[in-house]
């Protein structure tokens, strides 16, 4: 299995949707806070499949 380096805009979307789920947990962000777990899980299948697709 080769792994690659997600792009720089893969990495800033999941990196973004990431802290939003961290900063949804202690404020109400009305679609973030009570699906916060769901979108720190997003964010990481963003990431894994910028380094695992290539091109991504």
């Amino acid at each position: 299995m080769n792994v690659n380096a997600p792009k720089q805009i893969t990495f800033l979307i999941s990196l973004v949707i990431a802290i939003l789920a961290v900063v949804g947990m202690f404020v109400n962000i009305p679609v973030v806070s009570g699906n916060a777990a769901w979108a720190a899980i997003v964010a990481y299948i963003i990431l894994a499949a910028g380094c695992l697709l290539p091109g991504l």
